[in-house]
Parts: structure tokens; C-alpha cells; sequence
């Protein structure tokens, strides 16, 4: 992702660059579907050992691109940035909110949703139809009912074929057949930077999890 002076360009030029790459930033033909998580308050169950994290969610389409350098120090605390990390460039329009994520944060991208799934109460199995898990999807995404809550969220434990994967958790919600289904991919902040349209945009860039 080339960066661009628009101080060099004239007041028409900017004004279409800007138009421009707002549309396209608005337009999910174009763009990816992200769920910005900001991690919030922290509980600890002494039962289980297990402490849980609540999230706040927005979700928003970005212009998915590639670290093109090999080292580039974030400047904000972050560490650096490596070659094969991935940006995000998103809207900031009417979202002004998200530039607060840190690296405590997640960034999820929705990576499949083609063809229904099947899915048992108290089950680890899920069964896909006319699903191609083998190809989009692997070990460490995360699962959902399209009509569920992100709370729902379920860690994919192994993908077998095209259209059986095993969830790392029993499916908690009621028994449900031919449904409409997500798969999302995991990352977390390493650097968030404001562009050069600072009232337009901002680069997450993030490194992934799984």
C-alpha cells in the first residue's frame, strides 16, 4: 500500500482522490467486512481459573493490503512492523471512535459464509452443504450462526473435509439444520496509524493470530 501526498494534488484532484476512496471504502463489493473488538472489562471465575474478557464491537468494510516493507518501527509503543504483516485501511467517517484501538485489541475479518450449515446442542460437530472448508477456511478461525451474537463465537478445532469441521467448544445454542453461517479470521493490533486524510481514514496495522 503506496502512501499518498495529497498536498501535491489540486483542489479537484483531492477532493475526487477522496471521494474516491471513500466510496470504495463503503462499498463491501469492493472491501472486506471487519468486527473492530476493543477489549473492555476483565472477570476472573476462581471455580475454573478462567478469566473472560467483554468486548466492544463495530463493525466496518476496509481495503485489505500487505506490509511492503521489512521493518518499519510503528512509533507508538508497538514494537515493529514486519514484512507479511496485513493493513487495514478503514473509514473513519462517522466511526471516529475506533482510532482508540491498541495492541491489546482484536481486529476480525469475515473469511467464509458460502453454503448452510447443520449443527447439535452439546456438539463439537458441524456439517456443511455445498461449504468448501478445506479451501477457505482452517484450525483457529471462528465460528458462528450468521443470526447469532459475536459472543457466540467458537473456535474451529480441526476442519476434516469441504464440509465437516469440529469446534473446540460443544455448540451451545439450540439444534438448528440448513443455516446460514460465518467464518472469522483473527488478528491483533500491532500499530494503528492516521493517514494523510486523517478525517477519512486510518491504517491498522495488525498481525495474525492463527
Amino acid at each position: 500500500m503506496n502512501s499518498v501526498n495529497l498536498d501535491i494534488l489540486s483542489p479537484r484532484l483531492k477532493l475526487q482522490f477522496q471521494t474516491d476512496i471513500e466510496n470504495a471504502l463503503s462499498d463491501p463489493q469492493y472491501c472486506t467486512t471487519l468486527v473492530l473488538r476493543k477489549r473492555g472489562s476483565q472477570t476472573f471465575d476462581p471455580t475454573t481459573g478462567i478469566s473472560t474478557h467483554s468486548w466492544t464491537n463495530t463493525i466496518t468494510y476496509a481495503i485489505k493490503s500487505s506490509l511492503g516493507t521489512t521493518e518499519m518501527p510503528s512509533g507508538k509503543g508497538y514494537g515493529v512492523m514486519e514484512f507479511g504483516d496485513i493493513v487495514f485501511l478503514i473509514s473513519l467517517k462517522d466511526k471516529a471512535d475506533v482510532v482508540s484501538l491498541d495492541k491489546d485489541d482484536r481486529i476480525l475479518e469475515l473469511q467464509y459464509d458460502k453454503g448452510a450449515v447443520s449443527v447439535t446442542k452439546g456438539s463439537k460437530a458441524v456439517t456443511g452443504d455445498t461449504t468448501e472448508w478445506a479451501a477457505y477456511g482452517s484450525q483457529g478461525d471462528l465460528f458462528k450462526l450468521k443470526q447469532e451474537p459475536l459472543s457466540y463465537l467458537n473456535e474451529v478445532a480441526s476442519i476434516s473435509t469441504n464440509t465437516a469441521l469440529a469446534l473446540t467448544s460443544n455448540y451451545a445454542g439450540e439444534t438448528k439444520v440448513n443455516q446460514q453461517y460465518q467464518l472469522w479470521h483473527e488478528y491483533f493490533v500491532v500499530g494503528v496509524e492516521t493517514d494523510t486524510w486523517k478525517d477519512l481514514v486510518v491504517k491498522y496495522i495488525v498481525r495474525e493470530i492463527k
